[in-house]
């Protein structure tokens, strides 16, 4: 078979597996999942078989290793031997090794500000974009701006969000490799890159307020009271999906906040008539929806079509809420406090001013879940 990084991905430790196209040319499964790919050859001088590395996975890509096995048959028929023009791994750690290689150091290493979550999306996004991009087997030294920029705009023709994430990680990483000495090489600004995505501005009308309420029944248990908890508590749909029935009592749902990730409200009250609501659909205990931090994709789609409510998502409701807030005349860090977000404007700020605004931030809450009553009785 044509050998492909899809089908290495799943390669058994130990196991070898062949190319169709360029003959010798093979790749051994290993326990770290980083199958290495190689060529096999016989010595014309000697006729002694031989086997020369070609690269890991992840270090370059099927495509880049299946060409340079092509490149080596070439220099086996004039004569010469490959095994003699592969570098060794001194000589790749002595020219500062390859970008992809880089990249997974830098994925691996410990950073103060990252979450379980960031470090996951960041992994995705490199292994997807770049890791498999012929880029990843150049020397780190030998990267430049228009190699990256070149990937990065090929990635945010396909899509634009995942392009301005990629130009994001990738400048973060860029950052890291300065500080180390690893290389010198940075990305434009954010605005000479002109890459950019539309921020969002969607707020939810009181009708389609009702409709999604009222919609939230027919989701799938025990999803309905994750609809509905989103709707009353205004916290991201990730901290509500998480939620365990020991967190959501009558007075309130307690959020648990962990280091460098999002924040949510603490606690956050409920009035009488949303315990009420919420009761019957809640189970008497253990993890209330899923092990994950995601609202269900399938639930979500069940309650998009049960409203009828075109062109919205779950993050729509907090702005709503932020926007009803300010319209009623809640105060600038209540309304923020409300939605989990920092009060504080600077640093220093932070170290003066101690206050955390939760009973304001309360008062806001039930303000909106009284409003919710109002529109659906």
């Amino acid at each position: 078979m044509k050998l492909s990084a899809r089908g290495l991905a799943d390669l058994p430790a130990g196991q070898i597996a062949w190319d169709t196209e360029v003959a010798g040319f093979g790749a051994r499964g290993n326990a770290k999942g980083q199958p290495s790919m190689f060529l096999n050859y016989q010595q014309r001088e000697t006729g002694k078989y031989k086997r020369v590395t070609i690269a890991k996975l992840g270090e370059s890509t099927v495509d880049a290793a299946r060409k340079r096995a092509a490149e080596m048959r070439l220099q086996i028929r004039a004569g010469i031997d490959p095994a003699q023009q592969v570098e060794t791994p001194a000589q790749k750690k002595a020219s500062g090794d390859t970008l992809g290689h880089w990249l997974n150091v830098w994925l691996d290493a410990p950073h103060k500000r990252w979450g379980d979550t960031t470090r996951r999306t960041y992994r995705k996004v490199i292994t997807r974009e770049v890791l498999h991009h012929d880029i990843a087997a150049s020397r780190i030294e030998r990267v430049e701006r228009a190699g990256l920029m070149r990937v990065v705009d090929d990635v945010a023709a396909r899509s634009e969000a995942t392009g301005v994430l990629l130009f994001k990680i990738l400048g973060s990483f860029l950052k890291w490799c300065d500080t180390r000495g690893v290389t010198q090489v940075t990305l434009p600004s954010s605005t000479d890159a002109d890459l950019s995505v539309d921020k969002r501005k969607r707020v939810l009308s009181d009708a389609e307020l009702v409709r999604l309420w009222r919609a939230s029944d027919a989701i799938r248990q025990p999803w309905s009271a994750a609809a509905q908890l989103v709707m009353l508590t205004g916290q991201r749909s990730g901290a509500v999906a998480s939620l365990t029935r020991e967190q959501v009592q009558q007075d309130g749902v307690r959020f648990i906040n962990r280091p460098n990730a999002k924040q949510s409200l603490p606690w956050v009250p409920l009035i009488a008539w949303a315990w009420d609501y919420l009761r019957p659909s809640l189970r008497p205990e253990g993890r209330l929806f899923t092990r994950t931090a995601y609202f269900s994709p399938a639930r979500l789609t069940e309650w998009r079509n049960a409203a009828g409510v075109t062109n919205w998502r779950p993050h729509d409701v907090r702005r709503s809420l932020r926007t009803w807030a300010a319209r009623q005349g809640h105060g600038h860090e209540a309304s923020e406090a409300a939605l989990g977000h920092s009060v504080h404007k600077s640093e220093l700020e932070s170290v003066y001013q101690r206050h955390d605004y939760q009973d304001e931030a309360a008062e806001v809450i039930r303000g909106w879940q009284r409003h919710l009553e109002a529109l659906v009785a």
